[in-house]
Formats: structure tokens, C-alpha cells, sequence
């Protein structure tokens, strides 16, 4: 299979399946140069055919999950993806989006995906300069960029569609999140809604419907809190053991709980600004107390979340 989808993508000569008997429906952000373009339109196969080129001739060809999702593509046919094309001046750091599906008695079912994208460059504490600049080039969108979103939740096409990454940019990734699975196959895509885009200047467009800026914000201002306690411990000679009953203290986190990473499950009813405070602090509250538990110990740990006052997050705000 791997040989024949590599002649095809070659020659052009891919068979997509197809056309669904109903066109999938696109609810994008033009207005703000966030483009999908639906297998309905004249330069969808066009546009797929070059993502998929790509995969094949860059990179030493594509991976075993990549070829996954274009053979079971192929047995699904084109309904079930749509192309993002970034015709904005800025880069995409982080798309919220939802997919919505017929069972087969006609009840509609949808499903947003917040692959988190980018978030490192949204919150970007941890990270040092290379980290940066490879998360920069591997999980943004570029202007002129495309990426082939699946109704899976996948997505393929990286920015070397624009230009090849630097020296110091090399690394395998890509612009999605994790591998989502696989969508129950008697289900039939009838559109795609994009809900929010976070460029790398902090702006952020969209509905909001699922709170994504909420969440961003909420995340930012947990770390800079965490923050200027650990330098105040820092300054005051707090011993480890308070400055992490502090942490706890101020985030809500529980020592011996493990919270579920914020801003993946979503319900039918919009959470209040509290509960998304509390949602994102509490992972927080986490993360410091992971970094306790690290090789370089806790001293080194306060350290850590300290220096995440330094971050060079950009400045948060709605267009």
C-alpha cells in the first residue's frame, strides 16, 4: 500500500473517493484570514494533492500514523477533511474547532478538538530559546501555510510549504495535537466550524463559544503567580516545604490527585470564569509539584518556577 500511495501522490493520480452526496459545510474566520476550503471547492484536490507531496518528498517520506490517516482517507472518502489556509500576516499558534456528524438516524453530534497547537508560544514557560524556535516552526501555521484537517482530528502539512526549517528548527513534528483515534466510520461529517485562532501576537479571533481565550488567559496569569511566589521564597530564604504548601494553597491543587489537563473536556454547558480559573490552576499546582519530584530537587525546582516570570509570553487580547 505504502509503494502504490507513493506513485500515486507521485503522478498525481490519487483517488480521493467520492464527492459526499451532501457538501460538507465550512464556517471559517475569513474576515480575519483563517480560510477552510471544503472538498466542494475547485482547488480542494489541488490543495490536498500538495500536502500530501509533501509528505512523500520531505522529511524521508511520511510517518506510519501520517500514512494511516491518508489510507483510511482514501476508504472514507474526501467528506471527511477539510484544508486550513492561513491568508493572515501573522502566524497561527492554536486553533479550536468542531466537527459536526449525523448518526445513522439522523441526529447531529458534534465534537470540538482543541489540539493545542502553539500553546507553548502562548505560554511559553519552561522553554528555553531552541525549544522555542523548533515549536515556532513545527506547531504554528506560517502565513501561506496549509494544513489537512481530518473529521478524526487529525492533521497533516507543516510549514516547509512556505520554506524549509533552519539548522536550528530541524525536528520531526507537526501542527496538531495528539493522535485523536479513530471516529466511529457510520458517522457522516456534515461541517466544520472553526470556534478560535490564537495568532503568535497574542490576538485572538472567533466565537469563543468553547472559552479558549478564557482558558489562555486564566493559564497565563496562574503561571505568573506561581511565579512571584517562588521568587518571593527565593528573596525570603522560604524553606521548600512551605513554598510548596503555599503553591497548594494558592492553586487548590491536591498533592496526591492528578488533575485532568485543562481545556480538552468540554461540556454541554460553558463553564464560568471561576471554573476555568480553578481548572487551569490546579494543573499548575501540578506541574510545580512535578518539578519537585525532578532530578534537580526542590531547591532547584523553586528555581524553575521562578524563572517562569521571564517567560516572553505575548501580551493576551481579542481582535
Amino acid at each position: 500500500m505504502s509503494t502504490q500511495h507513493a506513485e500515486a501522490c507521485a503522478t498525481g493520480a490519487r483517488d480521493y473517493g467520492s464527492i459526499a452526496a451532501v457538501a460538507l459545510i465550512c464556517e471559517d474566520l475569513a474576515g480575519y484570514g483563517v480560510v477552510l476550503i471544503p472538498p466542494s471547492a475547485d482547488e480542494y484536490f489541488e490543495r490536498r494533492s500538495e500536502i500530501e507531496q509533501r509528505l512523500w518528498s520531505a522529511h524521508g517520506g511520511p510517518t506510519r500514523v501520517e500514512e494511516e490517516v491518508l489510507d483510511r482517507l482514501s476508504e472514507r472518502g474526501s467528506d471527511w477533511a477539510a484544508i486550513l489556509v492561513n491568508r493572515a500576516q501573522t502566524a497561527i499558534v492554536n486553533v479550536t474547532y468542531a466537527w459536526s456528524f449525523l448518526d445513522g438516524v439522523g441526529r447531529e453530534r458534534p465534537h470540538t478538538f482543541a489540539p493545542g497547537a502553539g500553546t507553548s508560544l502562548l505560554l511559553p514557560f519552561g522553554f528555553d530559546e531552541r525549544g522555542r524556535k523548533i515549536h515556532a516552526y513545527w506547531h504554528t501555521i506560517f502565513p501561506g501555510s496549509k494544513r489537512l484537517i481530518t473529521a478524526d482530528g487529525d492533521w497533516l502539512g507543516d510549514n516547509s510549504d512556505v520554506r524549509e526549517p533552519a539548522a536550528d528548527e530541524i525536528a520531526r513534528g507537526g501542527s496538531g495535537g495528539g493522535k485523536p483515534g479513530h471516529r466511529d466510520g457510520s458517522l457522516r461529517p456534515v461541517k466544520l466550524a472553526l470556534d478560535g485562532v490564537f495568532f503568535a501576537d497574542g490576538s485572538f479571533a472567533g466565537p469563543n463559544q468553547r472559552k479558549t481565550f478564557e482558558h489562555t488567559v486564566c493559564a497565563a496569569e496562574g503561571y505568573f503567580a506561581c511565579a512571584a511566589l517562588a521568587r518571593e521564597a527565593l528573596e525570603m530564604g522560604t524553606t521548600s516545604d512551605d513554598f510548596f504548601r503555599q503553591v497548594r494553597e494558592l492553586t487548590g491543587y491536591e498533592e496526591d490527585v492528578r488533575p485532568s489537563a485543562p481545556f480538552h473536556h468540554y461540556s454541554a454547558e460553558s463553564p464560568s470564569l471561576d471554573e476555568i480559573r480553578q481548572d487551569e490552576w490546579h494543573f499548575i499546582g501540578w506541574q510545580a509539584h512535578a518539578m519537585r519530584m525532578g532530578p534537580g530537587g526542590e531547591k532547584a525546582a523553586i528555581s524553575s518556577v521562578a524563572a517562569w516570570a521571564e517567560a516572553q509570553a505575548p501580551q493576551l487580547h481579542r481582535v
